[in-house]
């Protein structure tokens, strides 16, 4: 790509070390970032995404402004949409759409990431690590009603 398209490869150096940069200075005691943070990187990893799926990978992002403080576990929509991305859009020859949107009820914030892709049992060498890390940090930051679910 350097030499193809250098103006490209400048653009894909800078989002990764955005994400690094976020990654190495984030607290290390801060588990949480507000979703407007997140989205910030999400959306850089997404650009670097169009690399490895060409074409193939569309997004569509809708966070309104009133969701954008909110706080969530540190990584978790990273981690919802790098899923996304390889469960879902990575097993589809034509690629697809990923989706990320949040909602406010009762004062409770609804976070979605949804893919084009189908539900379908985890392979043998998937390692459940992102999910499940996922699924219990919930909890223990947010009280037992915060949960995660995998629906198709």
């Amino acid at each position: 790509m350097i030499t193809e398209n250098p103006m490209q490869a400048r653009d894909m150096v800078t989002r990764l070390a955005n994400i690094l940069r976020h990654n190495l200075t984030r607290d290390s005691t801060g588990n949480v970032e507000t979703l407007a943070q997140q989205i910030e990187i999400v959306s850089d990893y997404l650009e670097l995404e169009p690399i490895r799926f060409d074409e193939r990978l569309r997004t569509r992002i809708s966070i309104p402004p009133e969701t954008q403080d909110c706080e969530l576990p540190a990584m978790l929509l990273q981690t919802l949409v790098e899923n996304a991305n390889k469960h879902g859009v990575a097993q589809l020859a034509a690629g697809g759409e990923v989706s990320i949107a949040a909602q406010l009820h009762d004062n409770v914030l609804q976070l979605t990431v949804e893919n084009s892709g189908t539900l379908r049992p985890s392979p043998a060498n998937a390692t459940r690590v992102g999910l499940t890390n996922a699924r219990e940090r919930l909890p223990l930051l947010f009280g037992p009603g915060a949960t995660l679910a995998i629906e198709a």
